[in-house]
């Protein structure tokens, strides 16, 4: 029996995820390269996946400055409408997230 991707998110719960400026604006890139292209892809995928409720899309304070920060205003605004569509809440950056950022050991 064929187990689709997507399938073994629904058995282990919808999964909440927090995407990165460079996700949200991959699709609208000039994609010249094949890697370039198979990250488009990749995205786009996610995409799916948030459109079909198999996860969770989470945005940020912190997304939405990086987003201004978007010099090409097209570009900008097309990345906004994808956060607006796909993103279930909003997370709010105030000191208690400020804390819990600083007790958590990143790795590189």
């Amino acid at each position: 029996m064929l187990i689709k991707p997507h399938t073994i998110f629904t058995m282990m719960g919808r999964k909440k995820v927090m995407l990165d400026t460079n996700i949200y604006g991959r699709l609208f890139d000039n994609l010249n390269s094949t890697e370039l292209l198979e990250q488009a892809v990749a995205c786009y995928r996610i995409f799916i996946l948030a459109g079909e409720r198999v996860i969770d899309l989470y945005s940020s304070d912190v997304l939405f400055a990086e987003v201004t920060l978007i010099k090409d205003i097209a570009k900008r605004r097309a990345v906004l409408d994808l956060i607006a569509r796909f993103s279930s809440k909003r997370v709010v950056i105030d000191s208690q997230v400020v804390t819990a950022e600083d007790s958590l050991f990143t790795v590189v």
